[in-house]
């Protein structure tokens, strides 16, 4: 049995699915590739070879994204991979992610750095959000609504800037030294 009809099931559906080279950013594919093959010029006819190929402008412009990025030596197809192109291919994170933890380790804020990647790969802000299904009592439901609005303010500092505002809010989490404080700072503040 099934949640959908025969008709929507004929019409509607995919035999398959894609593959995952044509589900991932290409770019990202290319970097990894070159990071595992023994040659840099073994990357393109690799891909050329693929059952589904992608099309060669997309490879193009992907390897211009590398060389843009700092990934690569050249935007060439058999350009060797740079430091920060070898550090991005090892690290099991987005491409661009990857970059900015590298650059912010270079340039000495690396706990900054990766907490600013962690908070830009949340899918939402780590504060409660005030559900009027969960806290049935008006007052509640202010109260919720009153902690976030006022801990968001407080760790955003101005910035205007929700990467750096929960870089800020780990940071003092982390300054929390014992559990019972701990529990009181994810209560005080809404999260």
């Amino acid at each position: 049995y099934r949640l959908y009809t025969r008709e929507v099931h004929d019409r509607d559906m995919q035999d398959h699915d894609a593959s995952e080279v044509q589900r991932q950013p290409l770019d990202d594919v290319i970097l990894s590739l070159k990071e595992m093959l023994p040659s840099a010029e073994d990357v393109l006819p690799t891909m050329r070879e693929l059952i589904e190929p992608p099309d060669e402008c997309a490879l193009r412009n992907a390897l211009a994204s590398l060389r843009a990025l700092g990934m690569t030596a050249s935007g060439d197809e058999d350009a060797p991979l740079t430091v920060l192109g070898e550090c991005c291919a090892k690290a099991p994170v987005d491409m661009r992610l990857g970059r900015f933890v590298a650059l912010g380790c270079m340039l000495g804020v690396s706990t900054e750095a990766c907490a600013c990647a962690a908070a830009i790969s949340l899918p939402h802000p780590p504060f409660l959000r005030p559900n009027p299904f969960a806290a049935t009592d008006p007052l509640e439901l202010y109260s919720i609504a009153a902690k976030v609005f006022t801990a968001r303010d407080r760790f955003d500092e101005g910035l205007l800037s929700e990467p750096l505002m929960c870089t800020n809010l780990l940071r003092e989490f982390a300054r929390q030294r014992t559990e019972r404080a701990r529990r009181h700072f994810i209560s005080d503040n809404g999260l």
